[in-house]
């Protein structure tokens, strides 16, 4: 986290160094632009404090991840629709697995 603030207060000392530089050369730039970027990252900052502040939230709501949600997908099927054989347990302990498509099948087969 202190390393995120460092790097983030350094971004902005350089931008802010590189404008400086520009105004300060002579080579003025368009006050609307002068108006505009301060107000952009503005609304970065602001959108960017929600953000952690919604996510956070979140977390207080539903509190720590303890593992990866259960799929709901239908293994017995694959994406084009052909029926899946395969003995999951095996499939398991498996090292290498054989697959075969024949027709409107496909076959997960365990090799030792």
């Amino acid at each position: 986290m202190v390393r995120l603030v460092v790097v983030g207060i350094l971004t902005w000392a350089l931008l802010l160094a590189g404008w400086w530089i520009t105004v300060s050369d002579g080579n003025f730039v368009d006050t609307r632009v002068l108006i505009a970027l301060p107000v952009l990252a503005g609304v970065v900052a602001a959108l960017t404090a929600w953000w952690v502040r919604h996510n956070r939230a979140i977390y207080r709501h539903k509190g720590p991840r303890r593992a990866v949600p259960p799929g709901t997908h239908d293994w017995r099927y694959d994406r084009l629709g052909r029926l899946v054989l395969a003995d999951e347990q095996r499939l398991r302990e498996a090292n290498i697995v054989a697959v075969s498509v024949n027709g409107s099948f496909k076959r997960f087969d365990a090799r030792a």
